[in-house]
């Protein structure tokens, strides 16, 4: 599994070099307005209403993930390279679009890539790796590239060299894809089994997200998305504008949260076992909403800073636990499919909204940005507490 763990690695490093600085970026080198960077944050995001399910698709049905694993990186690199040639909001917003499109898939790709072979794995008779053990490389990955930055812009660069950084470990990440296991399954062994669960991939992930408990998860999951989607985008503008930090500690603050994060999921499988993955979840979704409150409520570097311990339960519910609750609703048939599925209609639609509506909030105030993303959590709190019940592998870390 280490290919898979430096998938993981590889991948978030591209998103690390990217988004703790994106909106200082598109404010200091592209000189675009708080709506403007509301705007490419959006176009972002409807990369996600397209590009997972559509490949996802593929990856179940006709072609090899690890192909599409390395033609998203390929494309997201080069439009990146595009990008750090152009000026203005109008090929800005254009080539950061295409840039997502392009990458926005390689996540639920690695996850069915490594769900895939764990089911394999499984069928061997040989032992599995759980999720959190890999996951946690993501977490590294995503680390590194802030402390590059930091001592490149320490040295005179502007803060378009997150751009290059990025397309360096995209190259590192095509590599990698030579690397990893095969983890396509015979299909004709399929064919005796449900009817309900196969068919076309994409109809049979459908049927399992657009019911009962799992309908009450995916809509809860959309408010708080949509109230992240407002604090990734502008929390590194909270600090250099509201706050006062230089740009060049951005990456590092935002960091301080990613370190902690990386404590939660090593010890994600003794929690799960604790409490339970619905509690967990519902502890993350509380921290999201004590940490845009208390960045509403007190703009001050100790509590900007202080907030970042809050980090890692959030990270757990909103993109590692969903992660494991959606694969328990997977058939092998579409396993990549359903990740898919979640990525665009909860991610996506979540984070369209999200950014739109919070460039706008940001050109009133960050403050009134936070408030109402902690209005958001709240809404999804409230919704879990009654209506989202445990299941019968609540407390198993598989």
């Amino acid at each position: 599994m280490r290919a898979v763990k430096l998938q993981f690695f590889l991948s978030f490093a591209v998103m690390g070099a990217i988004m703790p600085f994106l909106a200082v970026y598109l404010k200091e080198d592209q000189g675009l307005s708080e709506i403007q960077i509301g705007y490419v944050a959006a176009a972002a995001s409807i990369a996600v209403l397209i590009a997972p399910v559509a490949i996802t698709l593929l990856a179940d049905t006709r072609m090899d993930p690890r192909r599409l694993t390395a033609a998203c990186y390929l494309l997201s690199g080069l439009f990146l390279i595009l990008l750090s040639m152009v000026e203005g909001f109008w090929p800005t917003i254009l080539l950061f679009g295409l840039h997502s499109l392009a990458f926005v898939a390689i996540i639920p790709l690695q996850d069915g890539i490594n769900f895939s072979i764990q089911r394999k794995l499984e069928e061997g008779g040989l032992r599995l790796t759980p999720y959190h053990q890999i996951r946690v490389w993501g977490t590294i990955g995503f680390i590194v590239p802030s402390a590059i930055i930091y001592l490149l812009i320490e040295r005179g660069f502007t803060t378009s060299v997150i751009l290059l950084i990025g397309v360096a470990f995209s190259v590192l990440g095509i590599l990698n894809c030579r690397l990893l296991p095969d983890p396509r399954i015979d299909r004709s062994r399929l064919a005796g089994a449900d009817a309900k669960a196969w068919g076309l991939p994409t109809l049979g992930a459908a049927r399992s997200l657009f019911k009962g408990n799992v309908l009450v998860f995916c809509v809860g999951m959309t408010f708080v998305h949509a109230a992240s989607s407002a604090y990734f985008a502008f929390y590194p503008l909270y600090l250099t504008e509201e706050v006062g930090i230089d740009r060049k500690w951005v990456g590092l603050i935002f960091n301080i949260g990613v370190v902690i994060e990386i404590v939660f999921i090593l010890g994600l499988g003794y929690l799960i076992r604790k409490v339970g993955l619905r509690n967990l979840i519902l502890i993350g979704v509380f921290c999201m909403a004590a940490r845009t409150a208390l960045l509403a409520w007190q703009p001050t570097v100790s509590v900007a800073i202080a907030g970042q311990v809050f980090h890692g339960l959030i990270i757990i519910a909103l993109h590692v636990a969903p992660v494991m609750y959606i694969n328990r609703q997977a058939a092998d048939g579409f396993r990549n499919s359903i990740q898919g599925l979640y990525t665009m209609i909860v991610v996506g639609g979540s984070r369209i909204a999200g950014s739109v509506l919070s460039g706008h909030l940001a050109q009133s105030g960050l403050i009134l940005l936070f408030i109402v993303a902690t209005a958001m959590s709240v809404a999804t709190l409230i919704l879990f507490l009654i209506a989202f019940r445990p299941e019968s592998k609540d407390k198993s870390p598989f």
